[in-house]
């Protein structure tokens, strides 16, 4: 079976790592602001 990487599909795992980035972003901000509370 042959593996085509289409235009489809990359656009599928970019919009997939651009929204890991945004998800990621806001967990460390959330978790920043959790600890600024803590301390």
């Amino acid at each position: 079976m042959k593996h085509i990487h289409t235009i489809s599909a990359t656009r599928a795992e970019a919009f997939r790592d651009f929204m890991y980035a945004v998800w990621r972003s806001w967990y460390d901000f959330r978790i920043q602001k959790k600890n600024e509370y803590t301390i």
